[in-house]
């Protein structure tokens, strides 16, 4: 049974470095955002694009970080698409007439 336990530690370390790799090899910016906004995850591409270091913004919620004037919509389409990930619908998850104006730095 211990020899079982090891097994799947081992396959779980395995798992969490090929995902942490490809995702900061993807060659994309990438986030993990959690339910409550809180960035939990950036790569390198992120910092690229953005100008923020991962120290800056891990554990920060991603609204400190959009213009005024496109906050509320962005609020909205972040829970609207966490509600339809929860519900199990996949598919692009978006408002018509929604235009994204600006970041601020």
């Amino acid at each position: 049974m211990l020899q079982k336990g090891k097994k799947a530690i081992k396959k779980l370390e395995e798992s969490e470095r090929k995902y942490r790799t490809t995702f900061e090899h993807t060659g994309t910016a990438m986030t993990i955002i959690e339910g409550d906004t809180t960035l939990s995850l950036v790569n390198s591409e992120f910092e690229k694009l953005s100008g923020y270091k991962k120290e800056e913004v891990v554990g920060r919620s991603w609204t400190q970080f959009v213009h005024p004037d496109d906050l509320e919509w962005m609020k909205k389409y972040h829970f609207a698409r966490r509600k339809r990930l929860a519900a199990g619908t996949r598919g692009r998850c978006c408002v018509p007439g929604w235009v994204l104006k600006r970041y601020s730095r």
